[in-house]
């Protein structure tokens, strides 16, 4: 860059050269200036004649034109730091109000089509079972509906019983990549499961039959049951369930976000989910977060989104 009192006292020098004098007669403030605007290098004309300064990049002057000029206020474009804090800002709020709705959806239409597919794949172990050992009220397990133990020895039973049904009915027709056998969750290293209002569901300190698959898709199996309302010194069992978590150790953890419920009915000769034969008013709302109801009553959230064709609807309660 040229200092601005130089660049002043040439342009004055040039401009009095004189109307009469040559065209080219006092070229060398011109070209000083044309040199210092054009870092490359200028080629001056005048009414169509002109001096080469050299044969590179060109600067030319307008047909006609005398001098060159420069206006005396330049004004750079550039952003405050005000300004850029406060751009900032309002990228990182509108993020914050979308990126949660952008996880949500992706989290619904991926987790409906993994729970999709495992209800697929355990359906299709239930029918080669079938095929080996006939209808499911011919397994035997419903024996066991209705039965009692002493609560003292109830864990030993549920274990028997688990062990028997998930080694026997599905683990043959199962792509299993790791089994932890019957043990509690923390032992397989995963955590406790909520419910959504934050209701713990089952511990890692509950005991279950533990399968992953070689899709990432973890079964966790057992027997229903609770005590016998006549009896508190008993242990009712009723039939197997098979919860589905269906992106394994991973968040949120939630029953009716990524862990759901089936069950095998001797009755339906298939594996159903929970609640499969309520309406869809019922178990939309036993699916919906509510801190008074009861934790079982997101079970039915499997049951639900099979009525929606395994989707996961935008009014579904999530």
């Amino acid at each position: 860059m040229w200092e601005r009192k130089e660049f002043l006292n040439e342009r004055s020098e040039f401009r009095n050269s004189g109307e009469g004098s040559e065209p080219f007669a006092n070229l060398k403030p011109l070209t000083r200036i044309c040199s210092s605007l054009c870092s490359h290098n200028c080629v001056l004309s005048h009414k169509g004649r002109g001096k080469v300064i050299d044969k590179k990049a060109t600067f030319t002057l307008a047909e006609g034109a005398t001098h060159v000029d420069i206006f005396d206020n330049i004004r750079r474009a550039a952003f405050t730091l005000a300004e850029v804090l406060i751009t900032l800002a309002i990228i990182g709020i509108v993020a914050a109000m979308t990126i949660p709705t952008l996880i949500s959806k992706y989290q619904k239409r991926e987790f409906g089509t993994r729970l999709a597919q495992t209800y697929s794949t355990l359906s299709n172990a239930v029918k080669m079972a079938q095929v080996e050992y006939g209808d499911v009220s011919r397994w035997g397990y419903q024996s066991l509906y209705g039965s009692s133990v002493d609560t003292s020895n109830w864990l030993d039973a549920q274990k028997e019983y688990t062990v028997n049904f998930t080694e026997k009915f599905f683990l043959p027709y199962l792509r299993v990549a790791k089994n932890y056998g019957f043990v509690q969750s923390k032992d397989a290293g995963y955590p406790e499961y909520t419910t959504k209002d934050g209701r713990i569901y089952f511990s890692n300190y509950t005991s279950r039959y533990i399968v992953e698959l070689n899709n990432g898709i973890t079964l966790f199996f057992a027997y229903n049951g609770g005590r016998d309302s006549n009896d508190e010194t008993k242990f009712v069992f009723s039939t197997p369930i098979i919860f589905v978590d269906v992106n394994a150790k991973k968040g949120p953890n939630v029953l009716g976000r990524d862990l759901f419920m089936f069950q095998v009915s001797a009755i339906q000769n298939k594996l159903v989910p929970y609640g499969y034969e309520k309406s869809r008013s019922v178990l939309s709302d036993l699916c919906r977060e509510n801190p008074a109801g009861s934790i079982y009553d997101a079970l039915a959230c499997a049951a639900l989104i099979q009525l929606d064709g395994w989707k996961i609807t935008d009014d579904y309660p999530w």
